[in-house]
């Protein structure tokens, strides 16, 4: 059957996010994300997710959606229906629209899920006059600090969203609340006063909504910075976290880099902390790796004594910025907030800066891998490669050393035969379907990592894995112990 395409009006979507609240109490967030969930619970049904859509692949017949943190890739076939409005023009132009949220009905079928509706829905609209952008943001930003009576920064998401990074100033108001008055209290009496609101991006709803909300209260000066939180850490600007993240982040053994600027850290610190001020700053920059990956990817918190103290912490979260690194944080309250909640350590501070090899969601850099793989035991560790045969035949990639064959389009009705008590390296041609695999594999319980870069082989120069080249003697070697194994 031919795949079958519908153009979709479904404006009474908006309409009902006006009338309702998002009561996350009431909703299954295993299935449904926070921001695309709101307003439309009544919508919420088995074997569906409602999702924020990442990409398609298709050459493995999948579509990719996130919720909340967690990533699934789902089959379709040409039994799929799918449905979207006039701003799609076909299947090939839905990467153009990966952050759009979606509604997923899908059959479980062997050992995959297989997509039985696809519904995209539109990109949530912000009026052009109250739509403003990073430059007029930020500098509303600064003037919040000075007149906080006059400018109020409100973040619209959800508390435990909020304590993780938010802009600094802004104020916590969910739409949860702002929707049934529960807030009020927060905003200023001054209905005159300048509110400007965000949220989590151009997809998320909860910040024109309630700019929506907060015009009907009789406030005449109202924004919307639609970009968003993604978009204030995309400029580098360092953002605020609560010390519940940091608890939260060590009990989770997540990958975070921990700076104490205090003269007094080696009497008490938090766990993994290294002592780093702004005169000796530069000193450090060697150690901290500086590939993409990190760059984008890790997570750095600065923190001082207490609130007194902050802006040196941003002095320092600021030159970590101009180094390119987009996800850097100052703790709210500094270590006098933290101690209160989290384990103390004494005596254990750093020396150098020690960022862990295992990466961020799985993930490999090029540089990462290449420094890894002469000491991976081949008995334990397996490279996949997931293109398909014709591919491999024009460029064997990873397969010059052993790995294994298996398209991504096969890996559902395939992974039973992996052996879960082995760690699994996932290729591509250039890693967007690693990622889709790793993204398999991960949900399937195995322990897997992807490599995230261009992969090639050459007979007469060896393997490329990015810009990093692999001998032809260290392929032999590679290749042997693969033999022995396999």
């Amino acid at each position: 059957m031919p795949f079958k395409f519908y153009h979709y009006l479904i404006s009474f979507f908006l309409i009902a996010l006006l009338l309702q609240g998002c009561d996350m109490n009431t909703v299954d967030t295993l299935n449904n994300d926070i921001n695309c969930i709101c307003g439309i619970e009544d919508k919420i049904k088995p074997n569906q997710y409602i999702a924020r859509f990442k990409y398609i692949t298709p050459k493995a017949h999948l579509i990719t959606v996130s919720i909340q943190s967690n990533i699934y890739s789902l089959q379709y076939d040409s039994n799929t229906d799918w449905y979207w409005d006039n701003q799609v023009t076909g299947i090939k132009d839905l990467n153009n629209h990966s952050g759009n949220c979606a509604i997923v009905e899908f059959k479980e079928q062997l050992n995959t899920r297989l997509i039985t509706e696809f519904r995209l829905l539109p990109s949530v609209e912000v009026k052009s006059n109250m739509e403003i952008d990073f430059e007029e943001f930020n500098k509303n930003t600064k003037l919040s600090k000075t007149n906080p009576d006059k400018v109020v920064i409100i973040d619209s998401r959800l508390p435990e969203v909020y304590s993780a990074g938010y802009v600094p100033g802004s104020i916590n108001i969910p739409f949860t609340e702002i929707s049934k008055g529960k807030s009020d209290f927060k905003l200023p009496k001054n209905k005159d006063s300048l509110l400007i609101f965000y949220c989590d991006g151009k997809n998320c709803k909860r910040s024109p909504l309630s700019a929506e909300i907060a015009k009907e209260k009789g406030y005449k000066n109202i924004k919307v910075y639609h970009n968003g939180f993604p978009d204030w850490e995309e400029n580098q600007k360092a953002s605020f976290v609560k010390s519940s993240f940091i608890v939260n982040s060590l009990k989770n053994n997540e990958p975070v880099l921990y700076i104490d600027i205090r003269n007094s850290a080696e009497i008490g610190h938090i766990p993994g902390a290294i002592a780093i001020n702004k005169d000796n700053i530069q000193q450090y920059k060697s150690q901290v790796p500086n590939d993409n990956l990190h760059l984008k990817m890790l997570r750095i918190v600065v923190y001082g004594n207490g609130t007194y103290d902050e802006d040196q912490a941003l002095e320092v979260a600021s030159i970590l910025n101009s180094w390119g690194f987009t996800k850097v944080s100052v703790l709210a309250g500094g270590w006098s907030e933290y101690k209160i909640h989290g384990k103390v350590v004494r005596h254990e501070l750093l020396k150098q800066i020690k960022v862990r090899e295992k990466s961020i969601m799985g993930k490999f850099s090029p540089i990462e891998f290449v420094r890894v793989m002469d000491h991976l035991d081949l008995k334990k560790n397996v490279f996949v490669d997931v293109r398909e045969e014709s591919e491999i035949y024009r460029d064997p990639g990873i397969t010059a050393v052993r790995a294994k064959k298996i398209p991504l389009s096969k890996l559902n009705n395939q992974i039973q035969l992996l052996d879960k008590t082995k760690t699994y390296f996932v290729f591509s041609g250039v890693g967007g379907r690693a990622f889709t695999a790793w993204n398999i594999l991960n949900q399937n319980g195995f322990d897997c990592f992807f490599i995230d870069a261009v992969v090639s082989y050459r007979e007469m120069t060896g393997l490329s894995i990015g810009n990093h080249l692999v001998s032809l003697e260290k392929i032999k070697n590679l290749k042997e112990k693969s033999e022995a194994y396999n």
